[in-house]
């Protein structure tokens, strides 16, 4: 017997019972099983005064034989059987109109098998529908149940040997996240040359970096889940895609990895033995997209990793200058770093709350990396950025850089930099940013008189009058302090003391400096004089300057 109870409570009974064939059609792939489909024929015969339903477009409701109705050929008061057949057509049409409609089948001394069908087609072959009209019912439906509600073996979508251990549909859709008709996981493999990797002073790494990628679509199927002896909700087809997906990406299992189905370790395997890329990089910068087809009802997520060796890639270029102009030969290094995060793209890191583990950010290793290469941003000998340019200089270059630009972006986890470095000499001054000295030598010349005329065309007379002027040494020095490295107390004193003559080791060097261009120490020199000296100081600026003048004379 066939009992039909529909969503909105009807029952019905369709007698002559029709004929019943079920084709079960496993959907599977090369992952696994993902259930079956079932296509459920109805041959049956409406009698134009027997069976149900009846004429009035009722439905008998139980498994009793409903009673004959009078139907006449034609003439009377009665029905004619051409009326009656047409009448039980439409009844048909709108039972299995019906949405969400529980079917059981009902064998003598058998169990009862369940199936929420959707309707495929109807048909009424053609005829004259005097006394009988024989019609054909196409459903399909994606489970066959118990009468408990839960899954025959044949029908479960779980992966292959798992025990499904009379679970129930909503069961089995909680634990594999939805049902679906279709699967497809695809792993990709790719170079990406445009990306740097640095190791120290050594330059460029790893010349190559990969970007993995995995493509992940699943087709849902849309139907109903039941409870008791009616279907309580409806599925739809992106929905248990869409969680079916969530399953496999998200969720783990009490296995540690990933949910029993689909296989995650493909790209594990593409990455490790088959590049052989084991050991050496690892997978940053997890990027996801998803996008979902409601009218076909799929749902795709694509992940994206970049696999690197570091925490963070460089990526630099270096020119070499040299001028006619210049005594001196420069090195400009313009270099962008931009961090790298272990943060997957699901992390409450990028949903806008920094994770309580410490995770760093993008930008955090975008520091780290920039710290390592420029000596923690003082630059200097023991610097990557110096000796790299250096090396590309073929000179020893002095490890003061001429010019230092510093941007940033930490949006982006971005660091740029550009370092210029020249040969010229080394500062005598400690701990100063620049310095500059100035040596002005001025020698004797005659001594000699001018007397004008009045009308001399050719302008005065000059008359030599004997003897010659006297030797005169003039030194400036300019140096220039880091501004932070003056205090900003209030007060005088503070900024006057901080003046770089009454600071050592400044005060020393200065004095050793001055010593070293006074002609005090030259050979020859008699007897010198050291005229007013004077100095300048501008502590906002952290620039100072001395500027000395001797006047000396020769023994001979």
């Amino acid at each position: 017997m066939l009992l039909i109870t529909t969503s909105n409570g009807l029952q019905a009974v369709i007698r002559p019972t029709p004929l019943v064939s079920i084709t079960c059609t496993p959907i599977k792939n090369k992952t696994g099983t993902l259930g079956s489909s079932y296509d459920i024929v109805l041959t049956g015969t409406i009698l134009a005064d027997e069976g149900s339903p009846f004429s009035t477009g009722l439905h008998h409701n139980n498994y009793n034989r409903p009673l004959g109705e009078t139907i006449s050929y034609g003439g009377g008061g009665d029905l004619p059987r051409l009326g009656s057949i047409f009448a039980k057509q439409n009844a048909l049409r709108e039972l299995f109109a019906l949405e969400a409609s529980r079917f059981e089948f009902a064998p003598a001394n058998t169990p009862p098998i369940v199936f929420y069908p959707k309707l495929v087609s109807i048909s009424f072959e053609e005829g004259v529908y005097v006394d009988l009209c024989r019609y054909t019912v196409n459903l399909r439906a994606d489970s066959i149940l118990k009468n408990n509600n839960q899954v025959y073996i044949d029908s479960s979508y779980a992966p292959d040997g798992y025990n499904v251990g009379n679970k129930t549909e909503i069961e089995l859709i909680a634990e594999f996240g939805g049902l679906v008709e279709d699967f497809s996981e695809t792993w990709s493999m790719e170079v990406d040359e445009g990306i740097g990797e640095t190791r120290g002073d050594l330059g460029p790494h790893n010349p190559r970096t990969y970007r993995l990628t995995r493509n992940l679509t699943a087709t849902g199927r849309d139907g109903f889940i039941p409870s008791g002896n009616a279907a309580t909700s409806r599925l739809y087809g992106w929905l248990e895609a869409r969680n079916f997906l969530k399953k496999s990406v998200i969720q783990n299992d009490s296995n540690g990895g990933y949910a029993k189905y689909p296989n995650h370790t493909l790209g594990v395997s593409l990455s490790d033995y088959v590049i052989s890329l084991t050991g050496v990089y690892s997978a940053t910068n997890h990027t996801r997209t998803e996008n979902i087809d409601k009218t076909a009802g799929t749902f795709s997520i694509t992940d994206t990793w970049l696999l690197t060796s570091g925490i963070a890639y460089e990526n630099y270029n270096l020119s070499i200058n040299a001028s006619i102009d210049s005594p001196f030969i420069s090195a400009s290094i313009n270099g962008t770093i931009k961090g790298l995060s272990v943060i997957p793209a699901s992390g409450s890191l990028y949903n806008g709350i920094t994770p309580s583990t410490g995770t760093p950010s993008p930008f955090d290793n975008a520091k780290t990396k920039y710290f390592e290469v420029s000596n923690n941003g003082t630059y200097g000998i023991t610097s990557y950025i110096y000796k790299r340019a250096c090396n590309a200089a073929n000179t020893t270059l002095n490890s003061q850089p001429k010019s230092i630009a510093l941007a940033t972006n930490e949006f982006t986890g971005e660091i740029t930099y550009n370092v210029e470095f020249d040969n010229r000499p080394t500062n005598f001054i400690s701990g100063v940013l620049s310095e500059s000295i100035n040596v002005n030598d001025t020698y004797p010349g005659d001594v000699f008189a001018i007397i004008p005329v009045l009308g001399r065309t050719t302008g005065p007379v000059l008359q030599y009058i004997g003897g010659r002027t006297e030797y005169r040494r003039d030194v400036g020095i300019e140096i220039l302090l880091d501004y932070t490295d003056v205090p900003y107390s209030s007060g005088r004193n503070p900024l006057l003391l901080s003046k770089p003559s009454l600071r050592e080791p400044i005060r020393s060097q200065l004095n050793t400096l001055i010593k070293q261009l006074s002609p005090a120490y030259e050979p020859g020199v008699r007897k010198y004089f050291l005229n007013p000296p004077s100095e300048s100081w501008t502590p906002k600026e952290g620039r100072y300057s001395i500027n000395l003048s001797w006047t000396y004379e020769l023994d001979h």
